[in-house]
């Protein structure tokens, strides 16, 4: 692929939701690093303090004039786009879904930009499941893979104990679907003292030690349902970790476990699998070039409606899915035995899944899709559709 012409491109992202954010600053680095000049534009007003230090010098001094930039790369929901007549045209939406159909109100939005990049295919039909007929490009996304395959200067963050370290990521909502998960490691782990569920979980008040107290009387009360008697040890990592952080609490656990109804970004199971964890994952949504027999323990999954009293955006006319909570428990307790007396399987599995994670994630990113389809005197957005059109007629 060409080298791409020098821009000047804006990323337009809040800052202060480290965890969407995270690809935006990303793509910031490679784009410099490319030569361009990049831009970070804060979405919400953000302290500096919330800024991390090494993109502080990426912010433009002065009042943002949008008509002085080539590109604006949104890595948002697509309502809070920047849009208006200085934007046209220039908008790349990178947003990602999980449903089979997206919210109808972003349909116009997406309209609006030039080009979309999302984390899946999934993704993909479900935005044009809803009339977006912008050109859309399937990427990785941005992992440092040598920082995240690197077993240089690793610090356990979890006592080096007997037990067994299974480890969930992820923000404490239903589609994270951690109350499932305790159903399936209670039924699988009941009495068992040599294993230990971690969850690395927050939500946007976790800050809060009442928040982060309810949510764990909340998974007392649903343990207490199931009327366990002996449950499995079970812990809190609160709050978005830091690169470094959130690399020695990978290395200090033995797996990775995901329970989710959809996953948006593959990102946290392609840093588990460079880091040779083993992972118990389902294969839809953004998994699928991922997850397989191969690289993990795969457990099935049925769509079901996608009811979440916790997000207006998911509605009964979408589908996500619903995991198969016994084989979800089948999968935990073959990765213990695994983890337990076959460590030479792990370490195939392992091996495999570093591979496979290694080539996914330095096939084609965000980066790429910027260079293959947004560059000046490349056809225009209104082309690609008419194109499209006499080949739909």
């Amino acid at each position: 692929m060409e080298e791409i012409e020098k821009m000047k491109i804006g990323i337009w992202t809040d800052v202060t939701s480290t965890r969407y954010s995270r690809q935006a600053l990303a793509l910031l680095e490679k784009l410099a690093e490319s030569g361009h000049d990049a831009y970070l534009i804060p979405e919400r007003k953000a302290k500096v303090e919330q800024i991390p230090p090494k993109y502080r010098r990426f912010i433009p001094a002065g009042e943002i004039n949008f008509g002085n930039f080539d590109l604006v790369v949104a890595r948002c929901v697509p309502p809070r786009y920047p849009l208006s007549m200085e934007t046209k045209d220039k908008i790349v939406g990178y947003t990602d879904w999980e449903t089979t159909i997206a919210p109808l109100s972003w349909r116009d939005p997406m309209l609006f930009c030039r080009h979309i990049i999302t984390h899946s295919k999934s993704a993909a039909v479900a935005f044009q499941n809803i009339g977006c007929r912008t050109p859309i490009s399937v990427a990785a996304p941005m992992v440092d893979v040598e920082f995240w395959s690197s077993k240089d200067n690793l610090e356990r963050v979890i006592p080096s104990d007997e037990k067994v370290n299974f480890l969930c990521i992820g923000e404490w909502t239903p589609r994270e679907n951690q109350e499932d998960l305790i159903v399936a490691f209670c039924r699988a782990f009941q009495g068992n003292p040599n294993v230990r569920l971690i969850f690395n979980t927050w939500t946007t008040e976790t800050t809060d030690a009442k928040v982060r107290q309810a949510i764990r009387d909340r998974l007392r009360s649903r343990i207490a349902s199931l009327g366990v008697k002996k449950p499995p040890a079970i812990s809190f990592v609160f709050d978005v970790l830091d690169d470094e952080s959130f690399r020695s609490l990978i290395y200090s656990t033995d797996v990775v476990v995901v329970a989710s109804k959809g996953v948006g970004s593959p990102e946290d199971v392609i840093k588990a699998m460079l880091m040779e964890k083993l992972v118990v994952a389902p294969n839809h949504t953004a998994l699928e070039n991922l997850v397989n027999d191969n690289t993990a323990l795969p457990f099935g999954s049925y769509l079901s409606p996608s009811i979440s009293g916790a997000n207006s955006l998911y509605t009964l006319e979408q589908t996500w899915h619903q995991p198969d909570i016994l084989g979800l428990c089948s999968a935990l307790s073959k990765a213990y035995v695994l983890s337990r007396s076959a460590l030479d399987e792990v370490k195939n599995i392992a091996r495999a899944a570093r591979q496979t994670a290694q080539k996914y994630s330095t096939s084609y990113n965000a980066l790429d899709a910027i260079k293959e389809h947004c560059q000046p005197g490349n056809t225009s957005k209104d082309e690609l559709l008419a194109s499209s059109r006499e080949k739909d007629s």
